[in-house]
């Protein structure tokens, strides 16, 4: 972690001053080489899945955001927490590990290291938080440790990070043979949990014979590292060095210990997914794990930093995904088996593949490195046999999508959708990557409806999963939370939807901005029709429930406040023309309530369960509501209440979904839930009183465009045995799907 403003403090307090010169990163000189050839060997197949090491995070999160919807999709394999940020107060809103590890499933990988030394400001753990230099690093080390274990969580213990850039003194004394503040801190750590996973030493730069020369002291003293971590390898050299590290560890009769590249991306680089797929391959090639990192990126409201709510500069600061964060959504969303790539020019170019027989495509994900000035790049698509929805076929499909550079807002729109001669197995696409781009390509057979044209663009720019409702079979209501924080509505009037406009709201345009509860919102918005009004709930930054309601002479009333401690977007039913419910997670992780009469509304009411997200509910008829969420094992659980029985127990519905799920009513004798499954798709469950729950089924194709789409579906039924569905495309904008 290289925080620029944070890392002159923390070394101004222990009387240095100086940025070793490997801190250092100068942008390569472009090279201009002859049109470079990636190739994709079909019949190469791995059997075996992308690992996903290049997944890995820094900070950018807090309790609150950004939403899940941001964050499923890159499906992170490591995310490095500490205490952020830390000025001598508690921040608001919380950010550090102990707010932010277990919040969220996706907050939750296989892999997260707690950065010890993050903590050395805070007076909680360090008893001379005053005067940095004078830290005991075992104190330190050990009272954090022990509040981890407090909680139950097992994390990887991150030392101290660059320790080259001064903790102990001097640049060197690191790798002293003699007790350094790096064993200090081991020392501590492993007092309060002998078992813990310990990883160093996070040195600033790359350098196999500091980290040989680290690993033989440390054996010597008695305490290597489980992970062993360094920052800024090159995509390069990375497999050349891990081959060496691992050599080392051989021959000197050290177990082998798991290789981490914590932090890959520096401040000149912002902005480059083509570096980010270089460094995707390079990772996948050398079996390192690999994380982003986002400093010094200058003009941010919170210090250069790239932290919450920017997901480690993938995002905007207010929460408007950059074109970095769609490379870290393609590369997640590359399912099925890889298969061998070769690049003629992998100092320039480099990129990954994969093949998928269950959805009958194959993907391509290619990307420039700093170095590549831009042009065209040959990609040879080779023994296409191989593959069984292309078995005999004399052309193949190939759709692509351009993925641009810059801090500003990304996207991926599909720039090519043609069919090529396949010729002894072989086809050529040529496609232009501009420097420091990416791109997409995406392998079917020719008569398939590559971007699902079932589907219908509604635009927009979206920070979070969008809401729908309706007030008959003719109207439609879309609400979606804009980059500016305000709420947008477009009303379908059966035939289409409205353009979005900032302008305040037009009744006979059916298309408005309705601003943000006072300080703003957080998360998703809801929706619900009744008694032909329409009102909108979205949780408020002081995590109130603020709600909005369209009345039937078609204005809206303004934002009022319901109180409660949401944290996560509410929901909304209506059992009849006088009765509302509203639910949203509560501290403790359970659901609460609220029930509107007619005249008020109730006191928050709990009734437990143990939810990740947002839930949903709705009222098939008068006298019965039902509330689903997403629990932590992944799948959808509900608890019902009826007039006559009050709160029924949770009961267990199943799946495995990586969003909340979203419910809507056909009939009083059928509902449907759907979801984000696992791999990104769009997934249905559907309910009858006579046939009980169906299973889990993928929707069409899945999604909009090449079966991927992110956040939660929005669903609504208009008339029996229908149902519409908004989803934020993978795409970035707005999209509708009829179904039924």
């Amino acid at each position: 972690m290289i925080h620029a403003t944070k890392r002159r403090r923390f070394l101004a307090a222990i009387g240095i001053v100086t940025i070793p010169a490997a801190l250092v990163l100068v942008s390569a000189t472009p090279s201009f080489a002859t049109t470079p050839t990636f190739s994709v060997d079909f019949s190469s197949s791995t059997g075996s899945a992308l690992t996903g090491d290049g997944r890995g995070l820094l900070h950018g999160i807090n309790v609150d955001l950004p939403d899940a919807a941001n964050v499923a999709p890159l499906n992170p394999t490591e995310w490095r927490l500490g205490d952020p940020g830390y000025n001598g107060a508690t921040t608001t809103p919380p950010y550090d590990y102990f707010d932010v590890y277990g919040t969220t499933a996706e907050y939750s990988p296989s892999q997260t290291e707690v950065i010890m030394s993050d903590f050395i400001a805070d007076p909680t753990y360090n008893p001379q938080y005053n005067n940095p230099a004078a830290t005991n690093w075992n104190t330190l080390c050990y009272n954090v440790a022990s509040a981890v274990v407090a909680t139950g969580q097992s994390p990887t213990f991150d030392l101290i990070n660059e320790p080259n850039g001064g903790v102990d003194g001097a640049t060197t004394s690191w790798l002293s043979s003699s007790t350094t503040s790096w064993d200090q801190c081991y020392a501590g750590v492993r007092s309060a949990d002998s078992s813990a996973q310990i990883a160093g030493p996070s040195i600033s730069y790359s350098s196999v014979a500091d980290l040989e020369t680290f690993l033989t002291n440390q054996k010597t003293k008695g305490d290597l590292p489980n992970v062993l971590t360094w920052h800024f390898d090159s995509p390069q050299n990375l497999a050349s060095d891990a081959t060496a590290l691992r050599s080392y560890m051989t021959s000197n009769s050290i177990s082998q210990i798991p290789l981490v590249v914590q932090e890959a991306v520096g401040p000149g680089s912002v902005g480059h997914p083509g570096l980010d797929v270089n460094y995707f391959a390079a990772a996948e090639a050398s079996g390192v794990t690999v994380g982003h990192a986002c400093w010094n990126e200058t003009g941010l409201p919170n210090g250069n930093t790239c932290e919450e709510p920017m997901l480690d500069g993938l995002l905007s600061s207010n929460e408007v995904r950059r074109p970095e964060w769609y490379a870290y959504a393609d590369y997640a969303a590359m399912q099925g088996d890889a298969v061998a790539t070769t690049s003629t020019d992998a100092t320039d170019v480099n990129g990954l593949a994969t093949t998928d027989p269950s959805t009958s495509k194959a993907a391509v994900l290619i990307g420039a490195n700093d170095s590549f000035a831009g042009g065209t790049v040959d990609v040879s698509l080779t023994n296409l046999g191989s593959l069984s929805f292309l078995s005999g076929a004399t052309s193949v499909r190939v759709a692509v999508q351009a993925l641009g550079s810059g801090q500003g807002t990304g996207s991926q729109p599909v720039t090519g959708d043609s069919t090529y001669s396949i010729s002894g197995g072989t086809a050529t696409i040529p496609v232009t990557l501009p420097q420091y781009s990416a791109v997409r390509l995406t392998i079917t057979a020719v008569t398939a409806d590559v971007t699902d044209s079932s589907w219908t663009n509604v635009g927009g720019v979206l920070t979070d999963s969008p809401a729908i409702a309706s007030t008959g079979s003719s109207n439609l209501f879309a609400v979606v939370r804009g980059s500016d924080g305000s709420l947008y509505v477009s009303r379908f009037n059966g035939t289409s939807w409205p353009a979005w406009t900032g302008a305040a709201w037009n009744n006979t345009t059916g298309a408005g901005d309705l601003g943000s509860p006072t300080g703003g919102s957080l998360g998703a918005p809801t929706a619900v029709g009744w008694n032909g009004n329409v009102t909108v709930a979205v949780r408020g930054s002081d995590n109130a429930l603020w709600v909005d309601t369209l009345s039937t002479g078609g204005t809206w009333g303004g934002w009022t406040s319901l109180g409660g401690a949401l944290t996560s977007g509410p929901s909304l039913a209506s059992q009849n023309s006088s009765d509302l419910e509203a639910f949203a997670r509560n501290s403790t992780g359970g659901i609460s309530y609220t029930q509107y009469n007619g005249t008020s509304w109730s006191a928050w009411t709990s009734i437990g369960g143990a939810a990740l997200g947002e839930p949903t509910s709705v009222s098939r008829s008068n006298g019965e509501v039902t509330v689903y969420v997403r629990s932590t094992d992944n799948a959808a659980w509900e608890k019902y209440w009826t007039a006559a029985g009050g709160w029924s127990g949770w009961t267990r519905i199943g799946g495995n979904l990586s969003s909340s799920p979203n419910v809507s009513a056909e009939s009083s004798t059928e509902e449907s839930l759907f979801a984000r499954s696992s791999t990104g798709y769009l997934t249905r469950d559907t309910w009858t009183s006579t046939g009980g729950w169906s299973g889990w089924a993928k929707v069409g194709s899945g999604g909009p465009t090449f079966g991927i789409m992110t956040g939660t579906p929005a669903t609504v039924s208009r008339s029996t045995g229908n149902t519409d569905v908004l989803v934020w495309s993978a795409d970035g904008p707005l999209e509708y799907l009829p179904t039924s």
